[in-house]
């Protein structure tokens, strides 16, 4: 099984780009971490499938805020 996280990145990242696991893009996250087992490509199937005729959006990025099980995680919350 692999893990996996489906997030929109709030700047554009190029195919390939890469970054360390403790410095990730600024991002929305759509899915949390989950184990599939399932192919990644099947992942990107079915994401793809169930994105495809959505308009893209325009969001605006809030205060600092910390997430995670001991609030230790910094995010910048997304406006409503």
């Amino acid at each position: 099984m692999q893990r996996v996280v489906i997030v929109l990145p709030v700047e554009p990242l190029d195919v390939d780009d890469s970054f360390r696991v403790d410095r990730w893009p600024l991002h929305i996250t759509v899915v949390p971490p989950f184990t599939a087992r399932v192919s990644l490509a099947e992942i990107v199937r079915l994401v793809h499938s169930v994105a495809q005729g959505e308009e893209p959006f325009t969001v605006t990025v809030g205060v600092e805020a910390l997430f995670g099980r001991d609030h230790d995680v910094p995010v910048n919350l997304i406006v409503h």
